[in-house]
């Protein structure tokens, strides 16, 4: 789909691209490149720890190109080799990651306790969840734990850290370590709360005292 850059709509764009009168043959594709860049990138290790058994590996680079979209399909070449396909999201404001799979040599535990208060009315039930990392791959890596946040439904959850998230974006927090070979990540937190069995945090794998 092609938008007219005389489109009101899009006068705050930072870009816009003149395509020119266009020859399009029947039953043809035509593809246009509109912008090209090179950017460096990193490899990080994200573990999504309601939803994933490890961390994942991917590309993280920021983003050459000065064109905005909301997703977008990509191609990971390697040695001339197509290595993964998948939709992403292009933004000048922010890198990309691009998931290269799961993460060898990084041993995961969580759990959740719960625990009943009956005289607090609003928030009666404090939940305490652990999760840990332990970096066996015999080299550094620089990881990323996210966990959703519960903000519950009548009344507020409060959640209390030991170690406070390094970013809070959206509904998600997020720690960051960089672990040397044989190091773990500790990270615990407990959060007050309305509801004994919450959502937030048994869509995957959870128990008491762990797994």
């Amino acid at each position: 789909m092609l938008a007219s850059s005389s489109n009101a709509l899009l006068e705050e764009a930072s870009a816009f691209f003149n395509l020119g009168k266009l020859f399009l043959e029947a039953n043809k594709r035509l593809l246009v490149k509109l912008e090209e860049g090179k950017t460096p990138y990193t490899v990080a290790r994200q573990w999504d720890a309601n939803r994933q058994e490890r961390p994942f590996a991917c590309l993280r680079a920021p983003t050459p190109l000065k064109t905005m979209s909301g997703q977008v399909e990509y191609s990971l070449n390697s040695a001339g080799i197509i290595y993964d396909t998948g939709l992403v999201s292009v933004s000048p404001d922010r890198p990309f990651d691009l998931h290269i799979g799961e993460q060898p040599g990084l041993v995961t535990y969580k759990s959740i306790i719960t625990a009943e208060f009956p005289e607090r009315k609003n928030l009666p039930f404090t939940h305490s969840l652990e999760y840990s990392v332990e970096n066996q791959s015999g080299k550094s890596v620089f990881l990323e734990i996210a966990i959703p946040v519960s903000y519950g439904v009548n009344h507020r959850a409060e959640y209390h850290f030991t170690k406070v998230p390094d970013e809070r974006p959206g509904n998600r927090m997020i720690w960051k370590y960089t672990l040397a070979p044989g190091e773990k990540a500790a990270l615990q937190f407990s959060y007050d709360a309305e509801m004994k069995d919450d959502p937030s945090y048994r869509q995957f794998d959870y128990s008491e005292g762990g797994r």
